[in-house]
């Protein structure tokens, strides 16, 4: 008999907020005795606290759970599954807090297409992150654990509007984007050259 075994845990983090969805690779994850395939059985554990599992998307080498909240940060966590016969773990996961310090520029045109800096820290934790600048999507360009790039979208006033970051179940806000007029071209001299 194998015991489950892991090779892969992503993401390696999750903010303290949760909502994660974690994937899990590896084998045998899910036997019974009679060596028939079943997940009712398996059960996933990060440390002490429980992983919901998502039956319709887990399978004899891939699990997938919704991972829950934690009160504070931890590092090197264990993950551990347990198919009802036996239990293996894999120490790779640990619960961050995601933090901006800053953003750069702090202005840009109405039009958009501005490319907005997020800076901090766990800025790649969890499995879906979100920008958005008074309520519309900046589209994200890069992503690393100490900066977010970004496209700001287009707005039809000029304003000072607040710049959100979603990670998961985690909510973040920096400091505001201000939208200006766009530029306005009256003149090009010369109009010609050789």
């Amino acid at each position: 008999i194998c015991l489950p075994a892991i090779y892969k845990v992503f993401p390696t983090s999750a903010p303290l907020e949760g909502g994660t969805m974690l994937t899990i690779c590896g084998w045998d994850f899910g036997f019974k005795k009679s060596n028939k395939f079943d997940l009712r059985k398996t059960k996933v554990l990060l440390g002490n606290e429980s992983c919901t599992l998502t039956l319709s998307e887990s399978s004899t080498n891939t699990l997938k759970c919704t991972v829950g909240p934690a009160m504070s940060e931890h590092f090197n966590i264990s993950v551990i599954i347990s198919n009802s016969r036996e239990t293996t773990q894999h120490s790779a996961f640990s619960y961050v807090n995601p933090v901006i310090t800053g953003i750069s520029p702090s202005y840009g045109p109405q039009a958009g297409g501005t490319l907005l800096t997020l800076t901090g820290k766990y800025l790649n934790s969890g499995s879906s992150r979100h920008i958005s600048i008074g309520g519309k999507t900046c589209t994200l360009k890069s992503v690393s654990n100490s900066i977010l790039e970004c496209y700001t979208p287009a707005q039809s006033v000029s304003a000072e509007l607040p710049v959100k970051l979603k990670i998961d179940l985690a909510n973040r806000e920096a400091s505001s984007f201000t939208y200006r007029e766009d530029p306005i071209v009256n003149e090009i001299h010369p109009t010609k050259s050789f």
